[in-house]
């Protein structure tokens, strides 16, 4: 059961409220130019219902740079939901915390495969997941296609050192590189 009862998005402003079920309700788009909107949604317990509905409302986000979702259980499943939000129409998108929830390997593949087809996102964190040696192959294979994430966190993850963990750690390090002479 999710925390979030209700959640909705503007069809003429790009302004995201999210309902929770103490009655609070948060802005999650709305800034002036060259302002960054961050949202921290972290430890409300978001599950399957909550993944579909706000990753349902960042594909429609013209303003949200980085949101925290850390500590919400979500699994391989509401991976999926994450990935085609981020896949398909993220544009603005910059940070995401996916930090201490319940995906395994699976999760890491829809994640790997919007890494492939995002072109916004610089950072990501994947730490104190359940990310074992084929989620990591994953994320190594999708890095080779994509130029924008400079860092990747991984820690907590039980994966040990290994060929993919260091083909990471180069892509990132040219990614940085790259980003740097822009």
């Amino acid at each position: 059961v999710s925390n979030l009862d209700t959640i909705g998005y503007g069809q003429s402003t790009p302004v995201f409220l999210v309902q929770r079920s103490d009655g609070l309700t948060s802005r999650m788009g709305s800034r002036t130019a060259g302002e960054s909107v961050y949202r921290s949604l972290g430890f409300n317990q978001i599950e399957d219902e909550g993944s579909q509905y706000l990753s349902e409302a960042l594909q429609h986000n013209s303003t949200l740079t980085s949101i925290n979702l850390n500590s919400n259980e979500i699994n391989d499943k509401d991976c999926r939901y994450w990935s085609e939000a981020l896949k398909l129409h993220n544009s603005t998108l910059v940070t995401l915390h996916l930090s201490d929830n319940l995906f395994r390997d699976e999760g890491s593949r829809y994640l790997s495969d919007a890494l492939q087809h995002n072109s916004t996102l610089t950072t990501l964190d994947l730490s104190t997941n359940q990310i074992g040696a084929q989620g990591i192959r994953y994320l190594s294979e999708a890095l080779q296609h994509n130029a924008t994430l400079t860092e990747l966190n991984l820690t907590y993850n039980g994966i040990h050192n290994d060929e993919h963990q260091e083909a990471i750690m180069a892509r990132l390090e040219e990614n940085r590189n790259e980003a740097t002479m822009r």
